[in-house]
Protein backbone atom coordinates (compact mmCIF):
# COMPACT_ATOMS: atom_id res chain seq x y z
CA UNK A 1 0.00 0.00 0.00
CA UNK A 2 1.50 3.36 -1.30
CA UNK A 3 2.19 5.45 1.96
CA UNK A 4 0.86 8.74 1.22
CA UNK A 5 -0.43 12.43 3.20
CA UNK A 6 -3.33 14.22 3.99
CA UNK A 7 -2.70 17.82 3.24
CA UNK A 8 -5.92 20.30 4.23
CA UNK A 9 -5.79 24.00 3.39
CA UNK A 10 -7.49 26.11 5.48
CA UNK A 11 -6.70 29.56 4.48
CA UNK A 12 -2.63 31.10 5.23
CA UNK A 13 -1.88 27.39 6.95
CA UNK A 14 -1.19 23.56 5.63
CA UNK A 15 -2.31 20.89 8.22
CA UNK A 16 -1.15 17.44 7.51
CA UNK A 17 -1.93 14.17 9.16
CA UNK A 18 -2.50 10.36 7.99
CA UNK A 19 -5.10 9.59 9.65
CA UNK A 20 -6.97 13.02 8.76
CA UNK A 21 -6.54 11.43 4.72
CA UNK A 22 -8.86 9.00 5.68
CA UNK A 23 -11.43 11.32 7.05
CA UNK A 24 -11.64 13.45 4.59
CA UNK A 25 -12.06 10.67 1.98
CA UNK A 26 -14.95 9.36 4.32
CA UNK A 27 -16.17 12.75 3.79
CA UNK A 28 -15.46 13.81 7.74
CA UNK A 29 -12.88 16.55 8.00
CA UNK A 30 -11.90 18.04 11.26
CA UNK A 31 -11.91 21.62 11.25
CA UNK A 32 -9.00 23.23 11.56
CA UNK A 33 -8.79 27.43 12.96
CA UNK A 34 -5.80 29.83 14.21
CA UNK A 35 -5.84 32.67 16.49
CA UNK A 36 -3.52 35.01 17.36
CA UNK A 37 -3.53 35.55 21.92
CA UNK A 38 -1.83 38.17 23.50
CA UNK A 39 1.09 37.13 25.98
CA UNK A 40 -0.24 39.47 28.71
CA UNK A 41 -1.95 42.87 29.23
CA UNK A 42 -2.16 45.89 27.12
CA UNK A 43 0.90 47.63 26.11
CA UNK A 44 2.03 50.35 27.94
CA UNK A 45 5.52 52.19 27.19
CA UNK A 46 6.51 55.80 28.00
CA UNK A 47 5.57 57.95 24.87
CA UNK A 48 7.43 57.36 21.89
CA UNK A 49 9.50 54.55 22.99
CA UNK A 50 10.39 51.44 21.54
CA UNK A 51 8.36 48.18 22.67
CA UNK A 52 8.23 44.64 21.23
CA UNK A 53 5.23 42.58 22.55
CA UNK A 54 4.88 38.26 21.73
CA UNK A 55 1.75 37.03 20.77
CA UNK A 56 0.75 32.93 20.74
CA UNK A 57 -0.33 31.59 17.18
CA UNK A 58 -2.61 28.88 17.67
CA UNK A 59 -4.01 26.00 15.75
CA UNK A 60 -7.37 24.75 16.96
CA UNK A 61 -8.67 21.69 16.10
CA UNK A 62 -12.31 20.14 15.98
CA UNK A 63 -14.47 17.44 15.37
CA UNK A 64 -11.81 15.07 14.41
CA UNK A 65 -13.67 11.34 13.29
CA UNK A 66 -9.98 10.35 14.20
CA UNK A 67 -8.08 9.26 16.78
CA UNK A 68 -5.20 11.54 16.11
CA UNK A 69 -4.01 15.22 15.30
CA UNK A 70 -2.25 17.18 12.60
CA UNK A 71 1.78 15.77 12.29
CA UNK A 72 2.66 18.91 10.80
CA UNK A 73 1.67 22.74 9.80
CA UNK A 74 2.92 25.59 7.65
CA UNK A 75 1.50 29.17 8.34
CA UNK A 76 2.16 32.79 7.53
CA UNK A 77 1.55 35.98 9.11
CA UNK A 78 1.94 39.39 9.22
CA UNK A 79 0.86 42.67 10.77
CA UNK A 80 -0.20 46.18 9.83
CA UNK A 81 0.79 49.15 12.37
CA UNK A 82 3.49 47.22 14.01
CA UNK A 83 6.43 45.46 12.67
CA UNK A 84 7.00 41.48 12.43
CA UNK A 85 9.86 41.70 14.52
CA UNK A 86 10.54 37.36 14.92
CA UNK A 87 8.86 34.21 15.29
CA UNK A 88 10.09 30.95 16.71
CA UNK A 89 8.44 27.50 17.52
CA UNK A 90 10.42 27.53 21.22
CA UNK A 91 8.63 26.87 24.07
CA UNK A 92 5.73 25.92 21.88
CA UNK A 93 4.12 22.25 20.49
CA UNK A 94 6.36 23.01 17.76
CA UNK A 95 9.90 23.18 19.83
CA UNK A 96 12.48 20.52 19.92
CA UNK A 97 11.75 17.58 22.58
CA UNK A 98 15.02 18.61 23.82
CA UNK A 99 14.18 21.94 24.83
CA UNK A 100 13.27 23.37 28.18
CA UNK A 101 10.24 23.22 28.07
CA UNK A 102 10.12 20.64 25.66
CA UNK A 103 8.14 20.59 22.55
CA UNK A 104 6.94 17.78 20.96
CA UNK A 105 9.22 17.69 17.78
CA UNK A 106 11.52 14.56 17.46
CA UNK A 107 13.32 13.40 14.42
CA UNK A 108 11.20 16.00 12.35
CA UNK A 109 11.38 19.29 10.72
CA UNK A 110 11.36 22.86 11.55
CA UNK A 111 11.80 26.30 10.13
CA UNK A 112 10.69 29.79 11.29
CA UNK A 113 11.37 32.85 9.81
CA UNK A 114 10.90 36.26 8.97
CA UNK A 115 9.69 36.73 5.31
CA UNK A 116 12.56 38.82 3.08
CA UNK A 117 9.66 41.98 1.79
CA UNK A 118 9.07 39.84 -1.44
CA UNK A 119 5.83 38.04 -0.49
CA UNK A 120 2.65 38.21 -2.66
CA UNK A 121 -0.82 38.26 -2.39
CA UNK A 122 -2.12 39.46 1.07
CA UNK A 123 1.92 39.89 2.26
CA UNK A 124 2.91 42.06 -0.75
CA UNK A 125 5.03 45.19 0.45
CA UNK A 126 4.93 43.65 3.52
CA UNK A 127 7.29 41.84 6.18
CA UNK A 128 5.43 39.14 7.24
CA UNK A 129 6.64 35.49 8.89
CA UNK A 130 6.55 31.53 8.11
CA UNK A 131 6.83 28.59 10.18
CA UNK A 132 6.35 25.13 8.90
CA UNK A 133 6.76 22.04 11.31
CA UNK A 134 6.68 18.36 10.75
CA UNK A 135 6.46 17.00 14.59
CA UNK A 136 8.81 13.65 13.45
CA UNK A 137 9.53 12.04 10.03
CA UNK A 138 10.33 8.46 12.23
CA UNK A 139 7.48 8.13 14.45
CA UNK A 140 3.51 9.02 14.89
CA UNK A 141 4.02 12.10 16.94
CA UNK A 142 1.18 14.19 16.51
CA UNK A 143 -1.40 16.99 18.30
CA UNK A 144 -4.48 15.75 20.49
CA UNK A 145 -7.07 14.97 17.86
CA UNK A 146 -9.17 18.02 19.20
CA UNK A 147 -8.13 20.68 21.16
CA UNK A 148 -5.63 24.18 20.80
CA UNK A 149 -2.03 24.11 20.52
CA UNK A 150 0.66 27.02 20.49
CA UNK A 151 2.39 26.11 17.51
CA UNK A 152 4.93 29.30 17.30
CA UNK A 153 5.19 32.64 18.92
CA UNK A 154 5.35 36.04 17.32
CA UNK A 155 6.99 38.84 18.68
CA UNK A 156 6.31 42.17 17.08
CA UNK A 157 7.77 45.68 17.65
CA UNK A 158 6.58 49.43 17.24
CA UNK A 159 6.88 52.67 18.68
CA UNK A 160 4.56 54.22 21.10
CA UNK A 161 2.58 57.29 19.85
CA UNK A 162 4.07 60.29 20.11
CA UNK A 163 1.57 62.10 22.89
CA UNK A 164 -0.03 61.28 26.08
CA UNK A 165 -2.70 59.38 25.41
CA UNK A 166 -3.22 58.85 22.13
CA UNK A 167 -3.49 55.12 20.92
CA UNK A 168 -2.38 53.61 17.41
CA UNK A 169 -3.78 50.84 15.63
CA UNK A 170 -2.31 47.53 14.93
CA UNK A 171 -3.52 44.18 14.04
CA UNK A 172 -1.81 40.75 13.22
CA UNK A 173 -3.16 38.15 11.04
CA UNK A 174 -2.52 35.28 9.01
CA UNK A 175 -1.94 35.79 5.12
CA UNK A 176 -1.04 34.30 2.14
CA UNK A 177 2.61 34.94 0.48
CA UNK A 178 4.54 36.21 3.20
CA UNK A 179 7.73 33.84 1.84
CA UNK A 180 10.92 32.75 3.50
CA UNK A 181 14.17 31.25 1.87
CA UNK A 182 12.43 28.09 0.77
Amino acid sequence: MPFSRALRSVGPVIVFSLAVRSAIEAGDEPEFALDVRSRGARVEVAVGARFERDFDLVLRTANNPTTVGAQGWSLSVTSDGVEVCGITTSGTVGGDAEDGPPGLRDVGFETSELGDGRGIDDCADKVGAVSAVVLSLSTPITLPPDGEAVVARLTVCGDAPEALGETRPASIYYANGCGGSG
